[in-house]
């Protein structure tokens, strides 16, 4: 009996806490989040802005967290540290080397996350060679080649045939 009595009283008495918002089934509760934006391009040997965003578990923006960048790979770190803004956000900005991946690595507080991009090397132009004026151009519409295969052949046949007449007129 003694044992239904505390179970009923337990039950009694989570029940009242839980919409009074002091019962929570949550354990630990959630930091927020930390996002790393990267640029949309990031180009060999240059300073690229990478953009930070720090918001509560609430969603809303964080204001005021300290946070640390690491940078592995082809680049270095300009701003080592950063303090996110009244509106959450803050920038870094990295130099890139010539190439391969940067991993850009942000800590805010207890969160971190990274972000791996790579760099983009210029592309190679091959020149046009150069224009040297308006000279002769021959039809492209495949016509051309074939009337003059048609010419030679029917030229041949014209003078074929008249050797053949000139050799059985001679005998």
């Amino acid at each position: 009996m003694r044992l239904m009595r505390l179970f009923i009283v337990s039950v009694l008495a989570i029940g009242a806490l839980v919409p009074l918002g002091l019962a929570s089934a949550q354990y630990p509760q959630p930091l927020g989040t930390c996002i790393l934006t990267p640029p949309a391009t990031v180009p060999a040997n240059a300073v690229v802005t990478f953009g930070v965003t720090t918001l509560t578990d609430k969603g809303q923006p964080a204001p005021g967290i300290t946070g640390t960048v690491t940078v592995t790979g082809d680049g270095t770190a300009l701003t080592p540290t950063f303090i996110t803004g009244s509106d959450g956000k803050a920038t870094v900005q990295v130099r890139t080397g010539a190439t391969g991946a940067v991993n850009v690595k942000i800590s805010c507080g207890a969160l971190s996350t990274s972000s791996v991009v790579n760099i983009v090397t210029p592309a190679v132009v091959i020149p046009k060679p150069p224009v040297t004026g308006d000279g002769p151009t021959l039809p492209t519409d495949g016509g051309f080649p074939f009337l003059w295969l048609l010419g030679g052949i029917a030229a041949l046949t014209a003078a074929g045939t008249a050797s053949t007449v000139a050799v059985r007129r001679s005998r």
